[in-house]
């Protein structure tokens, strides 16, 4: 046999054929032995007969044809739709505990997901006060796209089949005339991207390809730095303010790069280089800022406004996150951004930390000399970029930075529990006020995931019981609290009640994000190994980059296939 190393087959261009043939072997084996099912004339029935055959075979196959062609969604396990993970964890009590708390959380996210469609279904998002619907992003069908992940991870067959029939038949840009280049670039361009990574299915790649298309010209503006604001029908993009938050023009090159990876589109391809022109600039400003950029740009001309606030919360939170989640894609390889990311933890270490007389770690906000005590919801992404970092067997850190690092994850894992902790009712508000030894919560819940983000990559790296703890007491508060007990979950006016009032609004990122997140957290490590995937910070799983990771990484693991939610 003979493996075709032309440029279509990019995922895999660098793996023998003998590696490809060996995974088919696993998979099918795997296949078997669940009882997963496949089109007749696709069944691998004896897969070391294949093997032999196709060795022996003069034909050049490349490797995405060797998949399709015996029907194996290479290289997630996660095919058996009906129920993904398919025997229990253990006999142990611990065990049958984890198995219990999944099967809660997948009952609260069949809910969510059921009342959105029996109430929104096409729109945004559900109102589940009124039982209407809102579309706040134009009208992309947002909840659906975003939910496509998460579906597909819990195993929901029916429910994926049925997002996915929407968007082959209902997704239409050309109705589109107005959405955000940010939130439709993290939520639909990054919730297709990974639909297509865990399921191999090209629809989702397609619509990919035509979105980024129209959303391409957000970089026709003066200085190169996006336009916030897209006409897709029309393929324009524009402004209505003169400057961008740094969040929303940085929190766009991991979906670009992955998209870059899998199109066979040499425009496509070369988008990814307007989005990364953006690293270029922030690099000539690191230095001047201390790692810790301002937090809005001038769309005119590209320079940092430094009357902005520097924070690493809100509006600049998920720039510092792809830094390091950009390395990380690519396959450990790429030191530039690695080093931004670095430079950005000095900076936070040198001028933002803020240690109370309680115990507690909070970090500034900083507009010139002017030093804040706020903190948002927001900050608590932090610890799980800095844990993974600390972790990383090919991070290029000092044994003091890993320590260091790893510290600063565990205290602010901390305050972020005691966001929740010291809520009268038992859910974070959006922003903190501290200083003269007190704090105060402002603003209600929004069903963020922020803090369950940390505690899923805490527990990853550190299997310490209470991360778990800490994410069941939030589960079980969004049960008291949140659960619309007919139309799915509303977020919070005021956490600082003990019967805090509901806001008739359920934001997509419940199911993108916080169910998926607390599924994880009591899935054992196998799932969605963290050697194979990065998460955007919609929580979308992309592929770490194949043709250049490194070796070391991959791993296949017999766990994965182990469990019933």
């Amino acid at each position: 046999m003979k493996l075709c190393g032309s440029s279509g087959d990019r995922r895999f261009s660098r793996n023998s054929f003998r590696v490809i043939l060996v995974d088919i072997l696993l998979c099918t084996t795997i296949a078997q032995a669940s009882g997963w099912s496949c089109l007749p004339d696709q069944c691998v029935y004896d897969p070391f007969e294949t093997v032999q055959a196709l060795e022996e075979s003069e034909s050049c196959f490349n490797s995405a044809e060797l998949l399709r062609r015996y029907h194996i969604f290479y290289p997630v396990p996660y095919t058996r739709f009906d129920n993904a993970f398919t025997t229990s964890l253990g006999s142990s009590e611990g065990d049958s505990e984890n198995s219990r708390r999944r099967r809660e959380i997948l009952k609260a996210t069949r809910h969510a997901w059921e009342s959105y469609v029996t109430y929104a279904w096409g729109h945004d998002e559900l109102k589940p006060l009124s039982k209407s619907y809102s579309d706040g992003f134009g009208g992309l069908g947002v909840t659906i796209v975003d939910s496509l992940s998460t579906l597909y991870i819990m195993g929901l067959h029916s429910e994926f089949s049925k997002a996915r029939e929407w968007i082959q038949d209902f997704l239409n840009f050309d109705q589109i005339i107005e959405a955000n280049f940010f939130e439709t670039t993290i939520r639909v361009l990054g919730g297709l991207l990974s639909a297509h990574d865990l399921s191999q299915d090209k629809l989702f790649l397609h619509k990919a390809e035509d979105l980024a298309r129209r959303l391409s010209f957000a970089y026709h503006s003066p200085s190169g730095i996006p336009f916030p604001l897209c006409d897709l029908k029309a393929r324009e993009c524009f402004k209505r303010v003169g400057a961008i938050p740094l969040a929303e023009v940085g929190t766009v090159q991991l979906e670009l790069r992955a998209l870059s990876l899998l199109s066979n589109d040499s425009f496509l391809q070369g988008l990814r280089y307007s989005s990364d022109d953006f690293l270029r600039i922030a690099g000539l400003a690191t230095e001047e800022y201390n790692g810790v950029l301002p937090s809005r740009i001038s769309i005119d001309t590209g320079s940092f406004l430094a009357s902005s606030k520097r924070t690493a919360g809100a509006p600049s939170d998920s720039y510092f996150e792809y830094l390091f989640k950009l390395w990380v894609q690519s396959g450990y390889q790429d030191q530039s951004v690695f080093e931004l990311f670095r430079k950005f933890v000095k900076g936070i270490l040198d001028e933002f930390i803020v240690n109370t007389d309680h115990g507690e770690t909070f970090l500034w906000e900083i507009t010139r000399e002017h030093k804040s005590g706020k903190i948002d919801h927001f900050t608590c992404f932090l610890p799980a970029v800095l844990v993974s970092a600390s972790h990383s067997p090919f991070a290029p850190l000092s044994n003091a930075e890993r320590s260091l690092w790893t510290e600063l994850a565990i205290n602010l894992t901390e305050t972020c529990h005691q966001f929740y902790a010291k809520s009268p009712c038992g859910l974070s508000g959006e922003h903190i006020n501290f200083g003269n030894g007190k704090w105060r919560q402002h603003g209600g819940y929004q069903l963020r995931p922020e803090a369950l983000e940390a505690f899923f990559f805490m527990w990853r790296y550190t299997h310490e019981q209470k991360y778990r703890n800490y994410a069941w007491e939030i589960f079980e508060r969004i049960q008291e609290h949140c659960l619309v007990p007919d139309a799915g979950y509303a977020a919070l006016v005021d956490s600082r009640t003990r019967k805090p009032k509901k806001e008739d609004t359920m934001h997509s990122f419940i199911l993108s994000e916080t169910f998926k997140y607390l599924f994880l957290i009591y899935s054992d490590d196998g799932t969605l190994s963290l050697d194979r995937y990065v998460f955007n910070t919609e929580a979308h799983p992309l592929i770490i980059s194949p043709e250049i990771r490194r070796k070391e990484t991959w791993s296949w693991s017999s766990s994965m296939f182990n469990q019933s939610p």
